[in-house]
This record gives C-alpha cells, sequence and structure tokens, in this order.
C-alpha cells in the first residue's frame, strides 16, 4: 500500500492530522483498555451476566460489550491483476483508497498489495442498523454465525 496515496485521498476527503499517541490517550479517557489482549469468545451466563475469554486465558466477568447499531461486512480477496484493470482501477483513480458516504451509508475499498499478477482488497461497508426487524442487525448472535449469509428478503 502507498502511504502516500492514502494521505492524499484523506486531505480530499476534508480530514484532519493528529499526533497518534495524543489520540489514542483522548480516545481512552475513561476506559478500561487491555491492551495487547484479543477476545477469543463471548458466553453468556445463567445469572444474565457475562464472560469474556482472552486468548492468554485470562477472563473478565459480568462485562458486556457494547454494540454499536450498525451493519458492517468487511471482507478481502485476492483478484488477478487483468480483472482490476479491467473493473476497478479506473475507479480508484491512481489512489489506494477510495470511501463513498450516501447518507449514514459508508462503503470504503483499499488496495493492500498489487504486482504484475495478482491484487489484494479490501472493503468495509457500515449502514444505521434499520429501527424495526433488520435481518442483518443481530448483535446476540454466535461467534459461529457470523459467517453465515442472510436469505435475501
Amino acid at each position: 500500500m502507498n502511504p502516500s496515496n492514502v494521505v492524499l485521498q484523506a486531505r480530499r476527503k476534508g480530514a484532519f492530522r493528529a499526533n497518534r499517541g495524543s489520540l489514542e490517550r483522548y480516545l481512552a479517557t475513561g476506559l478500561d483498555i487491555r491492551w495487547n489482549s484479543a477476545v477469543e469468545r463471548v458466553e453468556k451466563v445463567a445469572n444474565g451476566g457475562w464472560v469474556l475469554h482472552f486468548e492468554d486465558g485470562k477472563t473478565v466477568e459480568n462485562e458486556k460489550p457494547t454494540v454499536m447499531p450498525c451493519v458492517v461486512y468487511s471482507g478481502k480477496r485476492q483478484i488477478s491483476r487483468e480483472v482490476f484493470d479491467a473493473s476497478l482501477a479506473q475507479n480508484l483513480a491512481g489512489n489506494t483508497l477510495m470511501e463513498y458516504s450516501f447518507g449514514q451509508t459508508v462503503l470504503q475499498f483499499s488496495v493492500d498489495e498489487m504486482n504484475q499478477d495478482q491484487v489484494s482488497v479490501r472493503w468495509t461497508f457500515v449502514r444505521d442498523a434499520k429501527k424495526t426487524d433488520d435481518p442483518l442487525f443481530k448483535p446476540d448472535r454466535s461467534f459461529e454465525a457470523a459467517t453465515e449469509t442472510p436469505p435475501d428478503s
């Protein structure tokens, strides 16, 4: 990925530059952040509480993660350079990152790596959850269910 293209794109979107350390400290205010800890699984217990199980074997009890009311799909894949050049390259206009916003919906698409044969791409689609009966917003689903594709409605 070419960082200069990302910065150029961010400036076009009206983003700002910030000191990373200062921004992290500001965002962490009032939070119990566990650095270098990855959640392996979340377990609902009989008393209605929650247990977070971390990869290092530690657990935290009675804390329920906050689930943002939004739908997020993300993915990545490799495509042939030929397909990329024919279908996607013109939309990127020489950049490695593009972002489209439609109201409260955002699509971000990026090129991670590129060589003469293959291109690695990544995307993230985010939208607010619908007020009622959103088939894609399932905050209490299992990790296994997160890989299932919902039926077309």
